[in-house]
Order: structure tokens, then sequence, then C-alpha cells
């Protein structure tokens, strides 16, 4: 039984390889993507230009996004780490302390309570 096993894992490793060595063999296609293209395909016209540059300015702007927003994440939770002497929220100590935001979340909640629906925090 374990040489059984031995031998159909050989088996299976020379199919992938046999596979790789098949795929390394592929060229470009004409009128098709070339090979390792991680981009578009070059611009011939000018609406392909025109989606090219939509490309590259969304991709910008997402990657601008996304580094801030995960900056000022990481920068959140470094600086208000419990280590630091931060204690953790308690949102039932500040909920009575009688701010005009504090009567809005109870005008919000019990707006969904009274059209039905549930609530799924506790605070």
């Amino acid at each position: 039984m374990k040489s059984f096993k031995s031998l159909a894992y050989a088996a299976m490793g020379l199919f992938v390889a046999m596979q790789s060595s098949l795929a390394l063999a592929i060229n470009d296609m004409p009128g098709g993507p070339a090979r390792y293209q991680l981009n578009l395909t070059p611009a011939v016209t000018k609406v392909a230009e025109e989606v090219a540059w939509l490309h590259w300015m969304m991709l910008i702007l997402c990657t601008v996004i996304f580094v801030a927003v995960f900056g000022v994440m990481f920068y959140s939770i470094y600086k208000h780490r419990r280590s630091l002497g931060h204690k953790e929220y308690n949102c039932r100590n500040h909920l009575d302390s009688g701010t005009s935001v504090n009567c809005d979340w109870y005008g919000i909640a019990s707006y969904k309570d009274c059209c039905g629906y549930e609530r799924h925090n506790e605070c």
C-alpha cells in the first residue's frame, strides 16, 4: 500500500512537470496577450488610450485610498493599544452623559424597535 502511494505521487509529480513544461513552450499569440503580460494591451485607437488612462487613474486612486485607510487604521491600533494604558470603550458608561449624540442614538434605536428591526448589539 505504501509503495502504491509513493508510485501515485511520483506519477502525479511527473504529470505536473510535463504540464508546466508545455506551458513554458507557449509564445505570444498574434492579436492576443503577450507572454507574461500584466497590463492592458497597447492602445491602438483614441478610445483605447482613454480607457488605459482611466484604468491607471482609477488604480492610483484606489491605491491611495487603500494606503490612507490602512495607514489610519494601523496608526490607531498602534497608538491606542492596551499596553500603553488605554482602557477599552464601554458604551454603557457613556450613553447617559446627556449629549445630543446620545439623544440621536436613542431616537434611532427606538425607531428601529418600533419598526420591527432587531437590535443585535448590547450597547
